[in-house]
């Protein structure tokens, strides 16, 4: 199961990818909700926990690519890995696609992925150590709690200071379809590393 404390990330590279306050909104409602549903519908028929989520790993490797292709891009991009896990969990393919992929190169590509992520938080907290050092020492105690009551995101967040009240209201997002492009370079780059991540992580077999 995601832990509460990847919703933070969530809403971190959403804001990065450049979708609308709608567009983020209607994305995460449905990743949250479809994810539920599906989950508590598998669990009672096959009575026994099937808990469906999103990949953390495949948001992580999104966010790098803020910048890269437009949102629209970005959109159709995880349509086509969707249509294609679907498939193969349908048709039981994945567990051959897995055994072609050794989990070795699948990690070093999600590492080479990602590697500008932790150069730029060693940056910022060798350079602003009173900004950021109470962040990531907020987040290595939680993960040292390790409570799944205490998210390390969050205490990150509140020791650092940046957590504030605000005044909320609460109503049901709207759900825009986003527009979506198809060029090849898109998939090429997006689409099939999704895959890759989705059933290795997810061990979809």
């Amino acid at each position: 199961m995601v832990p509460l404390g990847a919703v933070p990330l969530h809403i971190a590279v959403a804001s990065q990818l450049g979708p609308t306050a709608d567009q983020s909104s209607s994305w995460i409602f449905i990743i949250w909700t479809s994810g539920a549903v599906a989950s508590i519908a598998l669990s009672v028929y096959y009575r026994m926990p099937e808990p469906i989520t999103w990949s953390i790993p495949g948001l992580i490797y999104l966010g790098t690519l803020a910048g890269e292709f437009t949102f629209a891009e970005i959109s159709a991009a995880n349509l086509v890995p969707g249509v294609l896990i679907l498939v193969l969990g349908i048709l039981g393919g994945g567990g051959k696609i897995i055994r072609w992929l050794p989990l070795p190169i699948v990690m070093g590509m999600f590492a080479g992925s990602i590697f500008s992520y932790v150069t730029r938080l060693i940056d910022v907290t060798v350079g602003n150590f009173a900004v950021a050092g109470p962040a990531v020492g907020g987040y290595l105690l939680g993960r040292l709690i390790g409570n799944p009551r205490v998210p390390p995101v969050g205490l990150a967040v509140l020791i650092d200071g940046q957590a504030t009240s605000e005044a909320m209201s609460w109503s049901l997002p709207s759900l825009p379809v986003p527009s979506m492009s198809f060029p090849v370079s898109s998939i090429i780059a997006i689409s099939l590393p999704m895959v890759v991540l989705a059933l290795w992580f997810g061990n979809i077999q």
